[in-house]
């Protein structure tokens, strides 16, 4: 269903190929009309090519390649690990705060049920005299 990658990078490397000798075909009656001994390096278009292609040669070596691939890698690995630190430290923060005011609000709720237990143990107590002295006023 989808194209291959390959087959669209091989279509832009063509696409651009062309745009480029399309260029040159435009500028070489211009270039022709230049004379020679105006050129301070009389090297040839020849010459100029192969050492661009050394040029490109060495500088996109299999070898530079992953090298520079594996020195991305390793700064996305890098980033990413600070990164996984960095919520580490969010989340643990977080988890302490959450357990903190847990034990806070478990103590308040200790405190006030103990407060409520008083009471209602003082409450009985009341009750349990107002009961006797009105026993008492009935005997």
């Amino acid at each position: 269903m989808g194209i291959s990658l390959s087959l669209v990078f091989g279509i832009l490397s063509l696409a651009s190929f062309g745009g480029a000798m399309f260029i040159i075909a435009k500028k070489v009656p211009t270039l022709i009309q230049i004379p020679m001994e105006s050129l301070p390096n009389q090297e040839t278009f020849f010459a100029y090519i192969a050492r661009i292609v050394r040029v490109l040669a060495t500088t996109l070596h299999p070898k530079r390649i992953k090298m520079y691939a594996l020195a991305q890698v390793a700064k996305v690995l890098h980033t990413s690990r600070l990164i996984s630190f960095k919520m580490h430290r969010f989340i643990d923060t977080m988890a302490h705060t959450a357990k903190k005011k847990s034990q806070e609000m478990e103590q308040e709720h200790r405190l006030l049920s103990d407060a409520k237990q008083e009471e209602d143990d003082k409450s009985k107590e009341e009750s349990k005299q107002e009961e006797e002295s009105n026993t008492q006023h009935i005997q």
